[in-house]
């Protein structure tokens, strides 16, 4: 599951991304936006050992695949969101550029990753 960021990858803020992340990720998509939609056919997502997740769908989906690697849905902290709640600030999740500051009508702030996995952006 973690192949693409390894065994320790790290979200924004400094958090190292878990299984229970990319379950809690799967189940907030599911209730907000296009999720209930794009997901329907997911009955749940499950943390497994091994740094998998398993996810049961309720009939074959053949965009199933498609949705899970759109940039839309992504993989959040669960931590960041439950601290800081839904806005950018909660966007922390594995990538290129930390989250810095954001002013609403004004501007964001981000700065490249230190912790990214792969080459600097």
């Amino acid at each position: 599951m973690f192949s693409r960021y390894g065994d320790n990858g790290k979200m924004h803020g400094g958090n190292i991304l878990t299984t229970d992340d990319v379950v809690y990720s799967i189940d907030r998509f599911r209730k907000v936006a296009i999720g209930p939609s794009a997901l329907a056919p997911v009955v749940c997502a499950t943390a497994l050992p091994g740094n998998q997740v398993e996810v049961t769908i309720e009939a074959a989906f053949v965009r199933l695949l498609r949705t899970f690697t759109d940039v839309s849905i992504g993989i959040y902290s669960k931590a960041a969101i439950e601290k800081v709640g839904n806005d950018v600030r909660s966007t922390l999740r594995p990538g290129s550029y930390n989250f810095v500051e954001f002013i609403p009508g004004n501007r964001m702030v981000l700065e490249v990753s230190d912790d990214y996995w792969a080459e600097k952006p």
